[in-house]
């Protein structure tokens, strides 16, 4: 194992343990949990046979795996920011509606 898969194996499994005691403590459910840990071990996957990337990325027709991971990061981002975006717009109408049956 070279020096830059164990550093990231490291860091992803302190993440994923991080993210369990947060669940235990009640900060995440059991369903967001475990979405974070099965993206995480895609990642630690990614990482510790990029060639597997290759051939996913051969199945859906693009040249490199790394392109591969990058297509799905950004539309991964973009989706969760689109999520992120609906969820401050629905607790905005909640903190109006909160404030005006307050005054």
């Amino acid at each position: 194992m070279t020096p830059i898969k164990a550093i990231i194996t490291v860091f992803i499994l302190v993440v994923v343990l991080r993210m369990w005691r947060r669940r235990r403590r009640g900060d995440l459910s059991g369903r967001e949990a475990t979405a974070w840990t099965l993206l995480w071990l895609l990642v630690l996957a990614a990482s510790l046979w990029p060639h597997a990337t290759d051939v996913a990325a051969g199945w859906v027709g693009i040249g490199r795996g790394a392109d591969l991971l990058i297509f799905v990061s950004v539309v991964a981002l973009f989706a969760l920011v689109s999520w992120l975006l609906g969820r401050v717009e629905r607790l905005e109408r909640s903190l109006t509606q909160v404030v005006r049956e307050g005054a």
